[in-house]
C-alpha cells in the first residue's frame, strides 16, 4: 500500500492476504427407487451438490412449483406420470460462482397398476362321459412375460408350470383350479386364483329297445296290429325306424300300426338315441313274427234219435254236430224257447210232446270266428201212438230201381220199408205218403212198413217185373242257368225228354224208348222192362229244343244203371 510521507519512520503489523480461487457451484439429483415407478409408489429424490458451502439452501420444485423443505432430500408420496422434478441450490461457499444453481430435471414415468387375473375352462366340457380325457386351458390377464402356473385338483398340486393341464381320467366331482403368479410390472392381485371347474362325469349307458304287438302277435285276418316300443336310455329326442319284412315303414314314433297284417310278417324297430354317454347305438329291438289266422265260420246241426216221429213215452236224444267249434265250445239247448239240458253236445228229452221244438245255440271257442254264437237247425217233433195203415200204392208193379208211391196214414217216424223181405230206401213225404225205391233182389210180394208205433203190411201184392232202371244226370244247354240248375218250366221240373236205347250190336233201329220228366237239378229216371242186365246199350237223349245227344260209348246196364252226360 502506498505510505504517506512522514517525518518519522514507523512500520505497522504485517497482514498476510490469502487470495482464494473461484469455485463453481453445482447440483445433480436422482430418484429412488427410480424415475420409472408404479402408481402409488413414493419416490425420494436426493441432491448431489458441488461446492454447497456449509449451509446451502435447497429449493425443490415439482412441475415448477416449490415443494419440499430446505433439505438435500425430497420425497414425493404419490408421483404422477410426467411429473418434472428439479432442485435449486444456493451455495454459501467462498468464492463460489454459478450460485444459485439448478439441477438436472427428472421426468417421472409412473406406470398404472394392473391386476393379475386368470380364468380356466374345460375341453371338451366339464360334463363328460367316463373315460374321456379333459384338457383345462388358462386365459390370463397381466401375467407378464414369464408367469408361473400352479394347477390343483381337489386341492392337490398337479400338472406342470403350463397354461394347460390334461386330466386323462377325470372322476365325477373333481375340482380344478389354477394359481397364476405374474411377473408383470406394477401388477396387483398376484398370485391370482382362477375360477373353480367342477367335473360332472357321467357313466356310460347302453341304448336298448324291445317291442310288443297289441292285441297279440297271434291275430285274425283283418285285425289291425299296433306295435309298442319300450326304450332304454333313449335320450330327449330319440329316432325310431320301424321295419316290416326288412322294409322301412311307419314314422319316427315309438308306436307303429299295421292295419292289414299278413301271416309271417316280421317287425323290428331300430332306436337311435341322443342320450349322453351312450353305447350300443343304434339299438335293434327283438323281432316280432306275426301269425295271422284266417276267419272261420262256426256251425252246428242237430239230429233227433230215434227219429222226428216217436210214439208217446219214447225218449228222444238230440245230438249236436258242430264245425269250427274250438276245443271248449258251449252248448245251450232250448225246448219250446225255454233253456233245457246242460252244456253238452247231447240233450235227452225224456218226456217229449207233440210239436216240441228243439234248437241248440253253440258258442265256439275257436279263434277268428266270423259269427259267434250260432244257432242250429230247428227240429219239430211229432209224437203220436197211431199204428200205420197202407191204403194202396202206385204203380202196382215195377222194375228194380223204380219208385213206388205208398199211400196211407201214420207214416211219420217210419223206420223201414220192406219189399217182400228186402229192405228198400225211402223218404217220408208226409204222414200219409212214402216214396220207396224197389230194392235190388226184390221179388213179387207184399210191402211192409215199420214205425215206432207199430207195423203194417199191404193187402195188395206189388209185382216186380224184369228190366232195368236208368238214373240219368244231364242239363239242357238252352235251359241251363248255372250253379247246377235249369229253368223251371213245368212245376218243379224243367221239361220232358225222350230217352232211347240202341243195342250196341244193332244200331239200325231203337231197342226201346221212354218219355220221362227232367228235374231242374238235371235228374231223370227211366225204366226199361225189356233191357237186359249185363248187356251194352247206347243212350240217346232227344228234346224238342236241343240237338240229339248220344253217349260216347255203349253203356253196360245193370239192374240199376247210373249215367251222367255231364262227364
Amino acid at each position: 500500500f502506498p505510505v504517506a510521507p512522514s517525518t518519522c519512520s514507523a512500520f505497522s503489523n504485517v497482514i498476510n492476504v490469502s487470495i482464494n480461487s473461484t469455485v463453481a457451484a453445482g447440483i445433480g439429483i436422482n430418484a429412488s427407487p427410480s424415475a420409472n415407478v408404479c402408481a402409488g409408489t413414493a419416490v425420494t429424490y436426493t441432491a448431489n451438490p458441488i461446492n454447497p458451502g456449509n449451509t446451502p439452501v435447497y429449493q425443490w420444485k415439482k412441475n415448477g412449483v416449490n415443494v419440499g423443505t430446505n433439505s438435500i432430500n425430497y420425497t414425493n408420496p404419490s408421483p404422477a406420470n410426467g411429473d418434472t422434478i428439479i432442485c435449486i441450490m444456493t451455495s454459501n461457499a467462498n468464492c463460489v460462482s454459478g450460485s444459485p444453481v439448478t439441477s438436472n430435471q427428472i421426468i417421472m414415468n409412473v406406470i398404472p397398476t394392473a391386476t393379475a387375473g386368470i380364468s380356466i375352462s374345460a375341453s371338451p366340457s366339464n360334463i363328460v362321459c367316463a373315460g374321456t380325457s379333459v384338457t383345462y386351458n388358462a386365459i390370463t390377464t397381466n401375467s407378464g412375460s414369464t408367469p408361473a402356473f400352479q394347477w390343483k385338483k381337489n386341492g392337490v398340486n398337479v400338472g406342470s408350470n403350463n397354461s394347460t393341464y390334461t386330466n386323462p381320467s377325470p372322476v365325477n366331482g373333481d375340482t380344478i383350479i389354477c394359481i397364476l403368479t405374474s411377473n408383470a410390472n406394477c401388477v396387483a392381485g398376484s398370485p391370482a386364483t382362477s375360477n373353480q371347474v367342477i367335473m360332472s362325469v357321467n357313466p356310460m349307458v347302453t341304448a336298448g329297445i324291445s317291442i310288443t304287438a297289441s292285441p297279440s302277435n297271434l291275430v285274425c285276418a283283418g285285425t289291425s296290429v299296433t306295435y309298442n316300443s319300450i326304450a332304454t336310455n333313449p335320450g330327449s329326442t330319440p329316432f325310431y325306424q320301424w321295419k316290416k319284412n326288412g322294409v322301412n315303414v311307419g314314422t319316427n314314433s315309438s308306436i307303429f300300426t299295421n292295419p292289414n297284417p299278413t301271416n309271417g310278417d316280421t317287425v323290428i324297430c331300430i332306436l337311435t338315441s341322443n342320450a349322453n354317454c351312450i353305447v350300443g347305438n343304434p339299438a335293434i329291438s327283438n323281432q316280432v313274427v306275426l301269425t295271422v289266422n284266417p276267419s272261420v265260420i262256426p256251425g252246428v246241426n242237430i239230429a233227433a234219435s230215434p227219429s222226428l216221429f216217436v210214439c208217446a213215452g219214447t225218449s228222444v236224444t238230440y245230438t249236436a254236430t258242430g264245425n269250427n267249434t274250438g276245443s271248449t265250445p258251449v252248448y245251450q239247448w232250448k225246448k219250446n224257447g225255454v233253456v233245457v239240458g246242460t252244456n253238452n253236445y247231447i240233450y235227452v228229452n225224456t218226456t217229449p210232446a207233440n210239436n216240441d221244438t228243439v234248437v241248440c245255440t253253440m258258442t265256439s271257442s275257436a279263434t277268428c270266428t266270423s259269427i259267434n254264437p250260432v244257432n242250429s237247425n230247428l227240429i219239430i217233433l211229432t209224437v203220436g201212438n197211431i199204428t200205420p195203415i197202407i191204403s194202396g200204392f202206385v204203380p202196382d208193379s215195377g222194375t228194380v230201381g223204380s219208385t213206388v208211391v205208398i199211400n196211407g196214414s201214420g207214416f211219420n217216424g217210419a223206420s223201414s220199408v220192406i219189399f217182400n223181405g228186402i229192405a228198400a230206401s225211402f223218404s217220408i213225404t208226409s204222414d200219409t205218403q212214402i216214396n220207396a225205391v224197389v230194392p235190388s233182389g226184390a221179388a213179387t210180394g207184399i210191402i211192409s212198413i215199420s214205425t215206432g208205433c207199430g207195423n203194417v203190411t199191404s193187402t195188395d201184392t206189388f209185382y216186380v217185373v224184369p228190366g232195368t232202371v236208368l238214373n240219368l244226370e244231364l242239363f239242357l244247354e238252352g235251359l241251363y242257368r248255372g250253379s247246377g240248375t235249369m229253368i223251371n218250366t213245368a212245376g218243379i221240373n224243367t221239361d220232358t225228354i225222350m230217352v232211347i236205347l240202341y243195342d250196341s250190336s244193332s244200331l239200325a233201329s231203337p231197342f226201346d224208348s221212354r218219355k220221362v220228366v227232367l228235374s231242374t237239378t238235371g235228374q231223370a229216371l227211366a225204366v226199361f222192362p225189356e233191357a237186359i242186365s249185363g248187356h251194352y246199350y247206347y243212350i240217346v237223349i232227344r228234346h224238342r229244343n236241343s240237338i240229339e245227344t248220344w253217349s260216347k260209348h255203349p253203356v253196360l246196364f245193370t239192374p240199376v244203371t247210373v249215367f251222367s252226360f255231364k262227364i
